[in-house]
C-alpha cells in the first residue's frame, strides 16, 4: 500500500558549464476549479536558445532544442522536496515540489488537486540526474531539476500506484497498480513499449533491473513476478 503523505529531499552534483545566466520569474495561476496546476520560478538559469514548444505523437508535449536538458551548472548543489499535502476545504491532495540550489536558485511547483482514493495520483517516479519525474493524475511529467521548467508531458500512462526505475542511460520503466502493466518511456517521454497487462497478474510493489532483465513482482498472485527481456520487450511470467 502506497503511503498518501510523504517528504522526500535529495541532493545532486551536476556536471555541466555555465555559459551565461540570467534571471527569471515565471508564474501560471491555476484555474477556478482547481485542475490547473500551478508552477512558480524563482532561479538564475543558463541562458538557452530555441525553447519554443511542439507537439509530437501519442499525447507527448516536448520543448524543443532543451530535451533532454537535465543539466545543471556544474558545481551546484541542489535539494529537492516532494510533499503531498490535504487541502482542507476541498479535502483534496496535491503535492508541492520545492528546490533551493546552492548558487542562490529556487522554484516551487504545485500540482493540481485530486480526489483522495487508495493510491494517490501524485507520484514520483525514479528520475534521471538532474531532472524530476512525477505523475500526475495519470500523466508522467519530466521537471527540469534546476529551474523548474517543464520539459515533457506524456499523458497516455493513465495509471497510479506506481512502482517505478529508471536505467544508465536515462530511460524510464514504470508500472501501475492500476494499467498499464508496464510503460517504457526514454528521456524527451517517447513511449518505447507499453502493455495494459501481465495476463493476469495485478498490483505491483517492486520494479528492479539486472543487466538487460527488467523483473517486475506483484501482489495478486503468491511469489508472482514477470521478467523482461529489454532487447525486445518480450516476457516470461514466474
Amino acid at each position: 500500500m502506497k503511503m498518501k503523505k510523504m517528504i522526500l529531499a535529495v541532493t545532486a552534483l551536476a556536471g555541466a558549464a555555465v555559459l551565461g545566466a540570467c534571471s527569471t520569474t515565471v508564474t501560471m495561476e491555476g484555474s477556478e476549479n482547481g485542475n490547473t496546476p500551478s508552477v512558480t520560478v524563482q532561479t538564475n538559469i543558463p541562458e538557452k536558445e530555441n525553447r519554443t514548444e511542439k507537439e509530437s505523437a501519442g499525447n507527448n508535449t516536448v520543448t524543443e532544442g532543451v530535451t533532454p536538458a537535465y543539466e545543471i551548472p556544474e558545481g551546484v548543489e541542489m535539494s529537492y522536496s516532494f510533499e503531498v499535502k490535504n487541502d482542507p476545504e476541498t479535502n483534496k491532495e496535491y503535492a508541492v515540489i520545492s528546490c533551493e540550489g546552492t548558487d542562490g536558485s529556487s522554484w516551487t511547483y504545485e500540482t493540481a488537486k485530486y480526489d483522495v482514493a487508495q493510491s494517490s495520483m501524485i507520484e514520483q517516479l525514479s528520475s534521471p540526474t538532474g531532472a524530476i519525474y512525477i505523475n500526475e493524475g495519470g500523466t508522467i511529467k519530466a521537471i527540469n531539476a534546476y529551474d523548474g521548467r517543464i520539459l515533457w508531458e506524456n499523458s497516455n500512462y493513465m495509471g497510479c500506484g506506481s512502482v517505478s526505475t529508471v536505467d544508465e542511460n536515462g530511460i524510464l520503466y514504470v508500472a501501475g497498480y492500476t494499467n498499464p502493466g508496464l510503460m517504457v518511456l526514454d528521456m524527451e517521454g517517447n513511449e518505447l513499449f507499453t502493455t495494459a497487462q501481465f495476463g493476469e497478474y495485478m498490483y505491483p510493489y517492486e520494479i528492479t533491473i539486472d543487466g538487460n532483465l527488467l523483473t517486475i513482482r506483484f501482489d495478486s498472485h503468491d511469489n508472482a513476478s514477470v521478467t523482461v527481456n529489454l532487447s525486445d520487450y518480450t516476457y516470461t511470467l514466474q
